[in-house]
């Protein structure tokens, strides 16, 4: 269903891709099948009880597992995923400008992009690589590949983020940079 709402936003004038963002962000929402109750005071007490279990973090997997899973916070609409390099806010932009030097600032991209650095490094410097080229694939893949890595990673954990990913790329890329490693590898 990703993919085919993917492909169509490719085709579509602006508003109906910035609606099926919207869709697609509701559709790999952790909330997605959670409960809708009333107020509190319809129910107080399942309100409370089920409430806790979903909203402060519990979410039942299959069987007995449970995992904490956190809210995704509503991004402001001048932040929505971008549909290609062309349409990566400003400010993201800007932060990205020396991408290619050691000095990268990737916390600074962190702050820009409420911390969702991989897409956006992601499609950059893929693209001055010419991945999408390479394996003839749209950017829209590449962009959805890097979406959904992002996603599975957990933002509340301090280390092993989203951010330390786009670090790890950034790190990458600037030494497939260097003469020494060039001469030893190919595409």
């Amino acid at each position: 269903v990703i993919n085919i709402i993917n492909a169509a936003q490719e085709s579509s004038p602006m508003p109906v891709a910035e609606a099926l963002d919207r869709v697609l962000e509701i559709l790999r929402t952790t909330e997605l099948y959670s409960p809708q109750l009333g107020t509190k005071e319809e129910d107080p007490h399942t309100n409370d009880l089920v409430g806790g279990l979903m909203t402060d973090g519990l979410r039942r997997l299959s069987g007995n597992e449970y995992i904490f899973a956190t809210k995704q916070p509503h991004l402001p609409s001048h932040l929505a995923m971008p549909l290609s390099l062309n349409d990566i806010p400003p400010r993201v932009a800007q932060t990205m400008e020396n991408e290619d030097s050691w000095d990268f600032d990737i916390f600074d991209l962190e702050t820009a992009c409420l911390k969702r650095p991989l897409t956006y490094l992601g499609l950059k410097i893929f693209s001055r690589f010419g991945v999408c080229e390479f394996l003839s694939c749209p950017e829209s893949t590449l962009r959805s590949w890097l979406q959904g890595i992002e996603a599975n990673y957990h933002s509340t954990n301090s280390y092993h983020n989203s951010s330390h990913a786009a670090d790890v790329l950034h790190a990458t890329a600037y030494f497939l940079c260097k003469e020494r490693v060039k001469q030893s590898l190919d595409a």
